[in-house]
């Protein structure tokens, strides 16, 4: 049996007579009208905006909601066009009003715009007498067709109050924009939010949180109040040279396990393109930590030098590290020397390793040399490859040779590795290399409470794991 077919006039009518809520699509679908016809039919509908249900509100945002419900079920999109708090708000379309040149026209850029002069305009006026919003249509007709799809409006676009704290709860939380816009469509199917609506919100949000402040203003205020240890300096400008922090959490880890400390500077983490020196510690499970961060202008000895000399005082005499692993970063060694050689002169001192140099495995000095003396025969007619290796890495050879370093506990930590794990840790935070310190420092926070929650579950755990087979006597006495 073949499908009934319906008029333009059947559709025209069932336009005029839907409900509040229906959508002109659904009316496309129900009738069949193709395509090329709508814009025809639309016209001859003199895009009338149909009366609205209800024109009575208790309150000016239950108006507001109404005419935007209202005209979004048909097709439109209304914003304020002035207001009088307590009096008056005058509503029209947002495609209303004309773009005036304000440069002349022979400066007029040739862009495009939504706003073509559409006459829609309603006003909301509040009653003394009765205490409620009445709303008035002072022209109810549109130059334009309706939308058949809503994404263009950037009215529909926006966030609710619900979804704005969705926002703000997974960005603090690291999560990316992207799987944000996922999260919040899942909940909502309905929604016309995307990218540069998650954007935009996020943006007033960090506006929202600086209360009037700059960026380093507000950094300093959370410095001053959150619960990090932290030392700056400035130049004769008044100009941040450095900026060393370090999370009390952190710094009770790094007492507790203060046997090894790896040091090394990591980059693109900040807007600025100011160097990031990244302390690592590692724990008894065999995991690392960030001790702490520093930012330097400067990668001299002198900025090493006042770095490390506030950073020394996160340890004590009694925790200071035994072992200190770093690069060939001869400012940095120097640095090193400087700083903990009057902090540890109770103990063993420090040992230095190096990852970029070839490891020698020599277990003593005899068979150091040996191997030397076979190197030196092997590459006889590379004498520049030869007086590269002594000049350049040899003459620390004490640093990375087993026949000098195994005299230290450093734990299998010989190479930098470890501290370049946690610099691809942190930077999963970070997720951008353009953030200002403040943002930096927020992201930076979040991976050290996660670290600082990490060892203490795994340390809880352990205590309630016993090794099967002991002695009960053990066992009781165990806790």
């Amino acid at each position: 049996m073949p499908s009934k077919t319906y008029s333009e006039q059947d559709f025209l009518a069932a336009i005029a007579e839907r409900k509040f809520g229906a959508k002109i699509v659904d009316l496309l679908a129900k009738y069949k009208i193709p395509d090329r016809s709508l814009r025809r039919l639309i016209n001859r509908r003199q895009n009338n905006m149909l009366p609205l249900p209800g024109v009575e509100y208790s309150t000016r945002e239950q108006l507001e909601d109404a005419v935007q419900t209202f005209a979004r079920g048909q097709g439109y999109a209304v914003t304020i066009k002035s207001s009088i708090v307590g009096k008056r708000v005058d509503l029209k379309c947002d495609q209303g009003a004309l773009n005036v040149n304000k440069l002349g026209e022979e400066r007029q850029r040739q862009t495009s715009s939504r706003r073509i002069g559409c006459p829609f305009l309603l006003s909301g006026n509040f009653s003394k007498r009765r205490g409620n919003r009445k709303l008035n249509f002072l022209e109810c007709s549109h130059n334009h067709a309706p939308s058949l799809h809503l994404f263009g409006h950037s009215t529909h676009r926006k966030l609710t109050s619900t979804q704005a704290d969705t926002v703000k709860n997974m960005t603090l939380a690291g999560v990316k924009p992207l799987e944000i816009l996922s999260t919040i469509r899942q909940t909502n199917e309905g929604t016309l939010v995307n990218l540069s609506t998650l954007y935009n919100g996020r943006a007033n949000m960090r506006k929202d949180m600086l209360h009037g402040r700059t960026p380093i203003q507000a950094l300093f205020d959370d410095l001053q109040a959150s619960e990090f240890l932290h030392f700056h300096r400035c130049d004769e400008n008044g100009m941040i040279t450095s900026l060393i922090f370090a999370h009390k959490e952190s710094v009770r880890l790094a007492r507790q396990y203060h046997h090894v400390a790896l040091m090394d500077c990591t980059y693109k983490t900040n807007k600025y393109r100011v160097a990031l020196l990244h302390i690592v510690g590692m724990t008894g499970f065999n995991s690392h930590f960030s001790v702490g961060f520093c930012f330097l202008k400067e990668e001299k000895q002198s900025d090493y030098t006042w770095a490390l000399s506030k950073l020394a005082t996160i340890w004590t005499p009694e925790t200071c590290p035994g072992v200190i692993v770093t690069d060939r970063e001869l400012a940095l060694m120097a640095a090193i020397d400087k700083v903990f050689s009057s902090l540890r002169r109770a103990k063993n001192g420090q040992s230095f390793f190096n990852s970029s140099v070839f490891l020698v495995a020599a277990n003593t000095k005899l068979e150091y040399e040996k191997q030397w003396k076979e190197l030196s025969d092997s590459f006889k007619t590379k004498q520049k490859v030869l007086e590269y290796l002594a000049n350049t890495w040899l003459i620390y050879k004490e640093r990375f040779v087993n026949a000098w370093t195994s005299k230290y506990r450093h734990f299998g930590n010989k190479a930098t590795s470890r501290v370049e794990g946690a610099h691809a840790y942190i930077k999963k935070f970070l997720q951008v290399s353009t953030g200002n310190l403040l943002s930096v420092l927020n992201k930076l926070t979040l991976a050290l409470v996660n670290q600082v929650r990490t060892e203490g579950t795994r340390r809880s755990e352990d205590k309630l794991r016993y090794l099967n087979g002991l002695p009960s006597i053990l066992l009781r006495n165990a806790g």
